[in-house]
């Protein structure tokens, strides 16, 4: 299989040789070029169509969620902050993962596995690593460990219903509220986001899909291309969470 190719947009020296002397422990990858200025990376993005983007979102000089829609065919986009705090925000809108600025070999080593295993998987090749430590740096969940207890309350104008986590088949944002749905299209709301209704539920039974979606993918019937079926339900699974998608699927011997 032919290296992933990556080009960075990045306005800091450092960051920049530290990326360069990370991606040169991988024969994987090939950085194409480095750009300073977000126009010029734009035009070189929709004409080459890279694999991955690597780029500083601390930069000043444009809006990195504005960036992102502008490109035809966003790659595997990798942000590097130094704020917390916009990771959530990024990750629902079109980051695929992201790198905290003083990021070590090991950090960059985990995303660009999880990648190179994505990508590896899709297309069904034989892609060996080019780093040894590659297989041993698995990507690890940055969720709290799943709760032992097997059900949640929903409250919404204090009421608040006992639901068991089984029994949750998908969950959709409406507004400012969510529509939690059971069995035979039964639901019941919840005060709160999805972001943090993902945080309440067992990190290993449900998945975000979109931005508008969480799904309990032990309900998941069928699983084509970038659609999800539940019972006669379709959903889409967007490019940002598909990762963590693929994860799973390889992870659970039942899909």
């Amino acid at each position: 299989m032919k290296p992933l190719t990556c080009v960075l947009l990045i306005q800091n020296p450092d960051i920049e040789r530290q990326i360069i002397h990370c991606a040169e422990n991988f024969n994987t990858i090939e950085i194409l070029e480095v750009y300073k200025n977000s126009i010029e990376v734009i035009e070189k993005l929709n004409q080459v169509h890279p694999d991955i983007l690597m780029l500083n979102v601390d930069t000043t000089d444009f809006d990195p969620i504005e960036f992102i829609k502008m490109i035809e065919r966003p790659p595997f986009v990798i942000g590097i902050t130094s704020h917390p705090e916009n990771v959530i925000q990024l990750l629902d809108n079109g980051f695929s993962d992201l790198l905290m600025v003083r990021f070590t070999l090991e950090d960059f080593c985990k995303k660009i596995s999880k990648i190179i295993k994505i990508v590896h998987d899709v297309k069904g090749t034989n892609l060996k690593y080019g780093i040894a430590s590659d297989t041993q740096m698995q990507y690890r969940a940055k969720r709290a460990l799943p709760s032992q207890k097997d059900y949640m309350f929903l409250k919404h104008h204090r009421v608040s219903i006992k639901m068991r986590f089984d029994d949750i088949i998908y969950i959709q944002n409406v507004g400012n509220i969510l529509k939690v749905y059971g069995a035979e299209g039964q639901f019941s709301y919840h005060s709160s986001t999805l972001s943090k209704m993902l945080h309440e539920l067992p990190a290993d039974r449900f998945v975000r899909l979109n931005k508008s979606i969480i799904v309990n993918y032990s309900k998941i019937d069928k699983v084509e291309r970038h659609i999800i079926y539940i019972q006669d339900q379709q959903f889409n699974l967007s490019r940002t969470y598909s990762m963590q998608m693929m994860e799973i699927l390889n992870r659970r011997d039942s899909f």
